[in-house]
């Protein structure tokens, strides 16, 4: 979506990207190809770790007679998002760009821009104006969230915790049982991400707000619809919505796009994702499809012939698809109808046929449609079509007694 956003604006506009994750600004940009027009501002520490790989990063805003210096595409981490002026004589096209999927499990994602403070402090950057704001991202129905009263609860629940493991660390008889209990201690979320001041027990009551806003954000970027009316309720912009829908996740796209995963649950959830795709098939699908077929070309080849359970009986080896692939297309081709109807004209029900005769007859219609077949015999195949059986004779001779059409609908 950044991509065709990007192309949708005038070759000519300044671009300036919030997006709070380093990592992600760097994919973007390797994906764009568009290094030598890009800066990246963000905090020293990331600063740091960016360089070093060659890319124009910064921790401050260049000024030149009173004004930034920007170039074409401008990457703006957190750090940005608040308490700086950004003086330009020229209104930016302003994008924001969240991943809800692209995060730590059970964490709230660093990079979701709450609609209304964020959001109007970044767009509050630009003393000038800004020509239009953009927000992109990516809505999750399965993020687990708490409502303010039920997460009050649950935090004085863990601070209450917390002090009882503290009364067993004070009352502790020996130095082993001190460090087992404080270990504990030192190894809670609640501790470790701050909840309590860890010099005097007291709770932190700025940890505790910002949790609330996580929980908040969490609810907002379930739908976009619960997006859309956290902007509406700001007062502070004028929205046009629009959303389209993706049959896969990031994460899945991950594992799929990983080798070192099983192969088995990859190409089960590959499955799962075409099916999907087939039923949906939007823009974002169809370019992931193409992203997929250099990778699992066989298996989508295969997915129209063979089921997943025949791929399981096969375990999952290329060598055994490649062999199944090719007698399930075979059979698709023979039971065209088309290649019926010529079959039913060549042939009567309640007939008794030599093995040359079937061959004779049955080989100009596989010619005329391209079927490959055995040089050595094809009369098998005419049982396809008819119910019958074949009757041994003498000599290795036999016939081919064929009784009622299997597709006699077909005329």
């Amino acid at each position: 979506m950044f991509k065709r956003t990007l192309k949708q604006l005038d070759e000519d506009e300044v671009v300036c990207v919030f997006y709070n994750s380093p990592s992600g600004i760097i994919e973007m940009i390797d994906a764009l190809k568009i290094g030598e027009k890009t800066h990246i501002y963000c905090s020293s520490d990331a600063k740091k770790n960016i360089k070093k790989d060659g890319y124009n990063v910064f921790d401050t805003i260049a000024i030149e007679n009173g004004k930034a210096v920007l170039n074409k595409y401008n990457f703006f981490t957190s750090r940005f998002y608040s308490a700086v002026d950004i003086e330009l004589d020229y209104k930016p096209t302003v994008m924001m760009i969240s991943r809800v999927y692209k995060t730590i499990p059970d964490k709230t994602p660093y990079s979701l821009i709450d609609p209304e403070t964020e959001a109007i402090q970044i767009a509050g950057r630009f003393r000038n104006g800004i020509d239009k704001i953009i927000h992109i991202t990516d809505t999750n129905p399965q993020l687990e969230y708490y409502e303010r009263e039920e997460f009050e609860q649950y935090l004085k629940e863990q601070h209450s915790g917390l002090h009882k493991m503290v009364e067993l660390y004070e009352a502790a008889d020996s130095q082993g049982e001190s460090d087992i209990i404080k270990e504990g201690i030192e190894n809670t979320e609640y501790w470790k991400e701050g909840y309590v001041n860890q010099k005097n027990g007291d709770i932190n009551y700025f940890r505790y707000n910002n949790a609330y806003l996580d929980e908040r954000l969490k609810m907002i970027y379930r739908y976009p619809s619960t997006l859309y009316k956290s902007y509406i309720r700001s007062e502070a912009f004028m929205v046009y919505s629009d959303s389209e829908y993706a049959v896969y996740t990031e994460q899945e796209r991950n594992y799929l796009l990983n080798k070192n995963n099983s192969k088995a649950k990859r190409i089960t959830l590959l499955y799962d994702i075409l099916l999907k795709i087939e039923e949906f098939s939007n823009l974002y699908d169809l370019k992931f499809l193409a992203e997929l077929k250099k990778e699992y070309s066989l298996y989508i080849e295969a997915m129209p012939y063979l089921k997943l359970a025949k791929i399981k009986d096969l375990e999952f080896k290329d060598s055994a698809v490649k062999t199944e692939l090719k007698k399930a297309k075979r059979l698709s081709q023979l039971r065209n109808k088309p290649v019926i109807k010529d079959v039913y004209k060549a042939f009567n029900p309640n007939t008794t046929y030599t093995t040359a005769d079937v061959q004779k007859y049955l080989e100009p219609i596989l010619n005329k449609y391209k079927i490959s077949y055995d040089r050595r015999g094809t009369a098998g195949d005419i049982l396809l079509y008819f119910y019958g059986h074949f009757k041994r004779g003498t000599a290795g001779a036999g016939k081919w007694v064929l009784l009622g059409k299997k597709f006699p609908k077909v005329i």
